[in-house]
C-alpha cells in the first residue's frame, strides 16, 4: 500500500521510515486530508449520535464485534467524521447502554408487586455487627424465591 500511494504522489515509499508520527507536521497533514476527503475530527455529540444509533438502530440485531466495528466504520464515513480511537469501549458502552435499556423495558412491565420484591431481593440487608455476610449463589437466591419469572 505505501509503494502505491508513494508512486501517486510521486515519491520514494522508503522515505515513510523518516515520517515524524508526532508533532505539527502530522497534525498539519491530517488536517490537509480531513480537507480534501471532508471528513471532520470527532466530537463528543459525534460520539453520543454513534451510541444512539447504535443501540437503537444496530444493537436489536447485530451482536457480533467484528461486524459491529464494520458498521461504526462504515456509519462515520456515511456522516463524515473520523472513526473513533477506540472502537471496542464504544461497543462496550453501547451494550451496556443497550442491555439497560432492555432491563428497564422488562422491569416497568411487570407488575409492581414482583417490582417490590426483585428490589427487596436485591438489596443486601445490613449485617449487624460481629456477623459476617453470606453470599449466596444465584441458584439458591432462585430457589428462594415464592414466584417464578422465567
Amino acid at each position: 500500500m505505501v509503494r502505491f500511494l508513494a508512486t501517486q504522489v510521486g515519491v520514494d515509499p522508503t522515505l515513510i521510515a523518516q515520517y515524524a508520527w508526532e508533532g505539527r507536521t502530522i497534525e498539519a497533514h491530517r488536517a490537509q486530508i480531513r480537507a480534501i476527503t471532508k471528513i471532520r475530527e470527532l466530537r463528543r455529540a459525534d460520539e453520543e449520535a454513534l451510541l444512539t444509533w447504535l443501540c437503537t438502530d444496530i444493537l436489536p440485531h447485530e451482536h457480533h464485534p467484528e461486524r459491529l466495528r464494520e458498521l461504526i466504520c462504515a456509519e462515520c464515513r456515511t456522516r463524515g467524521i473520523d472513526v473513533p480511537d477506540d472502537i471496542a469501549a464504544l461497543i462496550e458502552t453501547g451494550f451496556a447502554s443497550y442491555q439497560t435499556q432492555i432491563y428497564a423495558v422488562i422491569v416497568a412491565r411487570l407488575p409492581p408487586e414482583i417490582q417490590k420484591r426483585l428490589d427487596a431481593f436485591l438489596v443486601s440487608v445490613p449485617v449487624t455487627e460481629g456477623e459476617e455476610e453470606e453470599e449466596l449463589p444465584l441458584n439458591f437466591r432462585k430457589s428462594l424465591m415464592p414466584w417464578s419469572c422465567c
